[in-house]
């Protein structure tokens, strides 16, 4: 059974929340740094797409954890493992769809998060930036997905780790697409290169001896698709209100105070992100522990767990 204190699963939600978020506050350093003001604005202006890939991952994270959670609890590790994987191959067949849409539509959705009128001249950047990001969406959703069951499985080490590879390759591949002049596209790219060398790391988990978490075949019935999903809705509706207002918001910048007063709002949405990972990492750990507790109501591991 899972014997981890609710300070440990606090920690390592937060940091699954950092590596979810950590994407735009580390492109956003390397380009404030590194590159123009029309690069910096136009960043900011495709950033909408981590709250996206966080709807998509919340609904699918929140509610497969939950699940998996309340059947470990229960001891059965037949349907803790069946539920994870269906649930993995459904998130992985989305995200692989939104990859394809969002590489094509690129330029549209530039448009749509808020580059158009005074802020037309920054679509090009920003639908370049959301390429290079799109190339990595299924690993954006993945990772938390993954991170959270590995969690569950008490490969708390694995996930923290993991966060370290994101960070290190991260910021050695954005230092790279600096110094070689790939632009905003070469700073997404970095983020996807990165991700999925984080995802790839997580999966090494399956490789070890010890763990109960393992990959099975499909075998999942609409109806535990659809109840499982419920369990993440909130998340996901939550997340909802974080990609409509910003193309709102970021209208009325580029009316009222252009290109400059973009890129300043774009730093500030890195700190309002950074504070609230924190947050988010709380909410997540309380969700496990009452999770697991109820899957084993009054056995033994409840004592355990304190």
């Amino acid at each position: 059974m899972v014997e981890q204190s609710f300070l440990s699963l606090f920690i390592t939600f937060s940091i699954i929340e950092l590596t979810n978020r950590g994407s735009g506050i580390i492109d956003g350093l390397f380009v404030s740094n590194f590159l123009d003001t029309d690069s910096i604005a136009s960043v900011g202006i495709a950033k909408t797409i981590y709250s996206v890939t966080g709807i998509l991952s919340g609904l699918f994270t929140v509610g497969t954890q939950s699940r998996c959670s309340h059947e470990l609890g229960k001891g059965d590790i037949k349907c803790f493992n069946r539920i994870f994987s269906s649930m993995f191959y459904i998130a992985a067949a989305v995200s692989a769809v939104c990859t394809a849409a969002l590489l094509l539509g690129a330029s549209p959705l530039a448009v749509l998060m808020g580059a158009s009128g005074k802020g037309a001249g920054l679509a090009d950047g920003a639908a370049l930036y959301l390429r290079g990001v799109g190339i990595g969406f299924p690993a954006l959703v993945l990772t938390p997905f993954v991170s959270a069951a590995c969690n569950i499985d008490s490969a708390k080490a694995r996930v923290r780790k993991s966060g370290i590879v994101y960070f290190v390759c991260n910021c050695a591949f954005d230092l790279i697409a600096v110094k070689c002049g790939f632009g905003v596209f070469g700073i997404g790219l970095a983020t996807a290169v990165g991700t999925y060398m984080q995802l790839a790391y997580l999966l090494l988990h399956f490789r070890t001896n010890v763990r109960m978490l393992r990959l099975t075949k499909f075998d999942i019935s609409f109806c535990e698709v659809k109840d499982t999903l419920s369990l993440g809705t909130e998340k996901a509706l939550r997340s909802l209100s974080k990609v409509i207002s910003p193309t709102i918001v970021n209208r009325i910048i580029l009316l009222f105070g252009g290109t400059v007063a973009m890129s300043a709002f774009s730093v500030q949405k890195d700190l309002i992100s950074f504070a609230e990972i924190a947050t988010v990492g709380l909410a997540d750990a309380t969700a496990l522990q009452a999770g697991v507790y109820y899957g084993e109501m009054n056995r033994e591991t409840i004592h355990a767990m304190g």
